[in-house]
């Protein structure tokens, strides 16, 4: 018998590995990089790097939609609407940093891209998934979105189904 968090964090992984293909599969990232790489050297438009974090972004808000239909049948709505607003509202503020900091330093050599890119975003980064952990914190059977990804990666590719700890051959 599985408990409602056990259920709960199986049908995350299921929607998790269904929509983030990105997350899961390291050929489309390989795809993704090189089609854009292919596209700046051609259009010598060096912002169509701002295609790939947009494409994670896209990725992500299709995960967090159905994740919020999931927790509906959890959680209160005020909740959800709660841990989706603070998870996606950090993605798009990383982002538009992101953005601002690649078009201030578009100019400069490489290095000193990334170097502001780590600079500027880590600590933003850890500051909002320390806000989403505290939020979170109010429900005791709360699951991150990084339990899900190793949930994921832990039952691998292949095919398995909601009641496979049910099961024994």
């Amino acid at each position: 018998m599985q408990t409602a968090r056990e259920e709960r964090l199986q049908k995350l992984a299921l929607a998790y590995r269904d929509v983030e293909w990105l997350g899961t599969r390291w050929y489309w990232n390989m795809f993704l990089f090189i089609t854009v790489g292919i596209l700046i050297e051609w259009t010598d438009l060096p912002m169509l790097i701002l295609a790939i974090p947009a494409v994670f972004l896209a990725s992500d808000f299709r995960y967090q939609l159905k994740k919020q239909k999931i927790l509906d049948g959890y959680i209160s709505k005020a909740q959800v609407r709660r841990q989706f607003l603070l998870r996606v509202g950090s993605h798009v503020l990383l982002y538009a940093v992101l953005t601002i900091v690649i078009i201030q330093t578009i100019e400069e050599p490489f290095w000193k891209m990334l170097v502001a890119i780590f600079a500027i975003l880590t600590p933003l980064y850890f500051i909002s998934e320390w806000i989403i952990r505290r939020d979170g914190a109010r429900d005791p059977d709360y699951i991150s979105d990084r339990e899900v990804a190793r949930f994921v990666k832990q039952k691998g590719t292949s095919k398995w189904n909601t009641y496979s700890s049910d099961k024994h051959v």
